[in-house]
C-alpha cells in the first residue's frame, strides 16, 4: 500500500507543477505584453527629450523594461522547460552594462560596487537569464540589509579537477568563472539557506517575494552546464556564487577556490 500512495503523491506533485506552469507561463505571455508597449513608449520618449537628467532616467527605465522582458522569458523557459537560447557572453562586460540598473535597484543608503577581474569571462548561456539571476541577487542583498551596507558583484575563475570538486557544488572537471554577489546583511540560518532555491520558498512577508527568483536563477545555472551555491551566516551576510564554464578554448591558471 505504501509503495502505491507513494506513486500517487508524486503523481499530484507532478500534475501540480505542471498546472503551476501552465500558469506561470500564461502570465509570463501577457506580462511581455505590457512590457512591449511601455518599451515602446519609452523609447519614442527617449528621442524627444533633451535635458540629459531626465534622458538619463528615461534610458534607466529602458533599461528596467528590458530586464523585465528577460525575466518573462526566463519564466517561460523554465515553466515550459524548454533550454533558453545560448549566446557567447563576457560577463565581465555584462555586469559593467547591468550596473547602473543594479545601483538604481538599491536603497540609497546601500552601495553596489562591481569588480569584474576574471581573466576569461567568455561563457554560452542566455544573457536574458543571467541578468535576471544577478539582478535577483542583488535585490534579495537590498532586502537583507535594510540598514545600508555594501553589495560586492565579481568575477574570478576556477578550475576544478577530477576527485576535486568545489564543496557543495556538482560541477564536472573543468575550468569555470564563478560571479559572486556578498553582502554583510542579516544573513540566514543553515536551514533556511538550504531552502532557499526551492520554488516558492521565501524568507520575506506576505506580498513582498514569490518566492521564485532563485528557483529561477538555479534553473538557468543548470541549463547552462552550471551551478549556484549559497554561503550564509546570521548576523554577517550572504554570499551567493553561480558557476558557469568557460568556453573550451580559455585555459586559466588553477586558482584559489571561492
Amino acid at each position: 500500500i505504501r509503495p502505491r500512495l507513494v506513486v500517487e503523491e508524486r503523481m499530484m506533485q507532478a500534475a501540480k507543477m505542471e498546472a503551476i506552469g501552465e500558469l506561470v507561463s500564461g502570465l509570463a505571455h501577457d506580462f511581455n505584453n505590457i512590457l512591449g508597449i511601455i518599451h515602446g513608449s519609452l523609447e519614442t520618449l527617449e528621442l524627444r527629450i533633451k535635458d540629459a537628467t531626465q534622458l538619463e532616467l528615461v534610458q534607466l527605465a529602458t533599461l528596467a523594461a528590458e530586464r523585465g522582458k528577460d525575466i518573462t522569458r526566463t519564466l517561460q523557459a523554465v515553466a515550459r522547460r524548454r533550454p533558453q537560447k545560448a549566446e557567447e557572453v563576457s560577463l565581465n562586460q555584462a555586469l559593467i552594462a547591468l550596473l547602473p540598473l543594479l545601483k538604481q535597484s538599491a536603497m540609497r543608503s546601500i552601495d553596489v560596487a562591481v569588480v569584474a577581474e576574471a581573466a576569461e569571462s567568455s561563457v554560452m548561456i542566455d544573457p536574458g537569464g543571467f541578468n535576471n539571476a544577478i539582478l535577483n541577487f542583488v535585490i534579495n542583498a537590498r532586502d537583507a540589509t535594510p540598514s545600508g551596507g555594501l553589495i560586492l558583484v565579481y568575477t574570478q575563475n576556477i578550475s576544478i579537477k577530477a576527485n576535486d570538486p568545489v564543496e557543495s557544488v556538482d560541477l564536472a572537471p573543468g575550468n569555470y568563472i564563478v560571479v559572486g554577489v556578498d553582502d554583510n546583511g542579516t544573513g540566514m540560518p543553515p536551514e533556511v539557506a538550504a531552502r532557499a532555491m526551492e520554488p516558492f520558498f521565501t524568507t520575506k512577508s506576505k506580498n513582498e517575494g514569490t518566492g521564485l527568483g532563485l528557483s529561477m536563477a538555479y534553473a538557468f545555472a543548470r541549463q547552462s552546464n552550471g551551478a549556484l551555491r549559497i554561503r550564509s551566516t546570521p548576523g554577517k551576510g550572504t554570499s551567493i556564487h553561480l558557476f558557469l564554464p568557460l568556453q573550451p578554448e580559455q585555459p586559466i591558471a588553477d586558482v584559489e577556490q571561492p
